[in-house]
């Protein structure tokens, strides 16, 4: 019996053993099979990432490579264009400046350029692409210091900003850093709140030719002798200001009043309008000016119509009057219109009283007898050959209508006035012009015009005054 009891028992435990060996191995299966699952997950997480790190990172490596090869490109560039304008310049160094200076300067400035440059100095030049070169180079280098009394072909740069902003006149640039251009920067650094050193160091030509220079205007809190000159043209107007050279608050309440007078907007700051209209001939005084002076007018008219004696009647004064008034000026006319060469010598009287202001110093709003800007010039040549025209700015004489225009700058005859965009001279002839010249400071005679690219590119008209 116990025999047969251990035989079932061996059997049950093998069924039990069978039964339970296929549960064991579904068991084993199904973890093989996640085990495999998430090894192939893992890689294709690990593929996905390396995918996404290459995808982002060759981009970048290839733009870091292309800009190191554009630096390497601009660093040979601006190595090939100094020594450029070293060579250039060693190479001219033998040639005297005034050869080949014609287009920028006088034969005053050539003089002063010979006397100061240095043999290494590179000769100045009027070609627009060569001062786009310099600019060029100047940016792709670092700014350098330059200061007053100096001879450098990027001070041309300079002044030409310094007028595309209103700070100095339009005119022809030069290479020279005279104390107009000094004038100039030390407003540009006083607007722009800088050091008021009069020097283009690094600081200042780097806010010089950025988007946020702001242009020329003076205002309250201003000093100086801008400032001066506002002040003595706003009390010559009948404004009552002090002559302090600070622009304070009576100066800001003249200059209001002023502005409204000739229908400007009335924001108190004298910019370049306010300077333009406030300088002319047309600018309109105060009130109190124009009662005070008719009222002088009319005081000293009143005695003479109480001394004529009452006794004289009517007719006879004013036949008498009507014979002066007619006659004796239709005669004097006759006689001045009969005699043709006077038109000669006007022009050349003109021109003589302009000439003899040569190398005077260049001051803006200048009539003389000293200090001249450009229409102060024309407007005392003219007074002083006894030619009673009135004062007129650049634009006041680009606009004279009631005077022949010249259309062509060739077509320019000796004595004619030169109208250029924000400048005038008076022509002399053989492509000559005489003209009070804020870039170089003074009174000058520009040659060789009719190939300047500025006098040719800012051309207005001409107007014949004779």
């Amino acid at each position: 019996m116990n025999r047969y009891r251990n035989a079932d028992s061996k059997i049950e435990q093998r069924v039990q053993t069978t039964n339970r060996r296929p549960h064991e191995y579904t068991v084993f299966d199904t973890k093989t099979r996640s085990k495999k699952r998430f090894r192939i997950k893992k890689k294709n997480l690990v593929f996905t990432a390396a995918a996404v790190f290459m995808a982002l990172t060759i981009p970048i490596i290839f733009a870091t490579a292309a800009n190191t090869n554009e630096v390497a490109k601009m660093a040979q560039v601006s190595m090939q264009a100094t020594q450029g304008m070293s060579k250039t310049a060693s190479e001219q160094s033998a040639t005297p400046p005034a050869a080949t200076n014609g287009n920028l300067t006088s034969d005053l400035t050539d003089e002063a350029v010979v006397a100061s440059a240095a043999p290494t100095d590179p000769v100045p030049s009027a070609d627009p692409n060569a001062i786009a070169s310099d600019t060029a180079v100047k940016t792709m280098t670092a700014y350098s210091v330059i200061t007053p009394g100096t001879n450098d072909p990027f001070i041309a740069v300079i002044q030409q900003r310094l007028m595309d902003l209103d700070y100095m006149d339009q005119d022809d640039p030069t290479t020279l850093y005279g104390p107009a251009t000094t004038q100039a920067i030390e407003y540009f650094q006083r607007k722009n709140g800088l050091p008021q050193d009069g020097v283009a160091g690094v600081e200042t030509q780097t806010v010089l030719f950025s988007n946020e220079a702001k242009p020329y205007t003076v205002s309250d809190g201003d000093s100086g002798p801008d400032v001066q000159s506002i002040q003595d043209r706003l009390v010559e107007l009948g404004y009552t200001v002090d002559h302090t050279g600070y622009f304070g608050s009576d100066t800001t309440k003249a200059v209001k009043y002023f502005q409204k007078m000739n229908g400007l907007s009335s924001d108190g700051n004298v910019g370049s309008n306010t300077r333009e209209i406030l300088y002319s001939e047309t600018a309109e005084p105060s009130l109190e000016y124009t009662a005070a002076k008719k009222a002088a007018a009319a005081a000293s008219a009143a005695p003479c119509k109480s001394s004529t004696p009452s006794s004289s009647g009517s007719p006879k004064p004013s036949a008498s009057a009507s014979a002066s008034s007619s006659p004796k000026p239709s005669a004097s006319a006759s006689a001045s219109s009969s005699s043709a060469p006077k038109d000669t010598s006007k022009v050349e009287a003109f021109i003589n009283a302009a000439l003899a202001q040569l190398g005077k110093t260049y001051v803006l709003g200048g009539k003389g007898p000293d200090v001249f800007d450009c229409s102060g010039l024309v407007y005392y040549a003219l007074k002083a050959s006894g030619n009673g025209i009135p004062y007129m700015t650049s634009y006041g004489w680009g606009d004279a209508g009631q005077y022949m225009k010249i259309s062509s700058i060739k077509d320019l005859k000796r004595g004619d006035v030169v109208c250029e965009r924000g400048h005038v001279g008076i022509y002399l002839g053989d492509g000559q012009i005489v003209n009070a010249s804020s870039s170089n400071g003074k009174i000058i005679i520009s040659k060789d015009v009719f190939n300047s690219n500025y006098w040719v590119g800012h051309w207005v008209c001409g107007r014949r005054l004779f």
